[in-house]
């Protein structure tokens, strides 16, 4: 029995189909991580994009779902890790094509943490934070 033509279409369908990426583990990455670090524990990003002091990596998961793709972000501020956010696409099967460019007015706060808590309390003991970075001018 001659299997060759069963392999030639068997690589043609694989070829054809797309294929399955490994999901990434976004659990590993936290609040402040630096960008090698990143990289040690979800490999080199497929799209990287900068503005200013802020760099976005983008991940790439082909058949996430039934017909779908998943675009993973993680945000940096200052080489940090500030948040991480993500989309779908469906029948995208090829990654490089459809990385978004990134809406930097979407860009997360550069800390989640402020350098100073300031707390108000009046007499009906409500009370009120404001968050005030240390580097920033208080006028009086």
């Amino acid at each position: 029995m001659n299997t060759r033509p069963c392999l030639g279409f068997l690589t043609m369908a694989l070829a054809l189909s797309g294929c399955q990426t490994t999901p990434i583990d976004l659990s590993l990455i936290e609040y402040g991580d630096e960008q090698q670090q990143v990289i040690m524990m979800l490999g080199e990003p497929g799209d990287r994009q900068f503005n200013g002091r802020y760099e976005v990596y983008q991940y790439c998961t082909v058949g996430a779902g039934i017909g779908t793709t998943r675009f993973d972000m993680v945000w940096f501020y200052d080489g940090k890790v500030t948040a991480i956010s993500d989309y779908e696409l469906a029948n995208a099967r090829v990654c490089e094509r459809h990385y978004r460019d990134v809406d930097w007015l979407q860009a997360p706060e550069k800390s989640r943490e402020p350098d100073q808590i300031i707390e108000v309390r009046g007499e009906d003991k409500a009370q009120v934070q404001i968050n005030v970075p240390t580097n920033s001018a208080i006028e009086n």
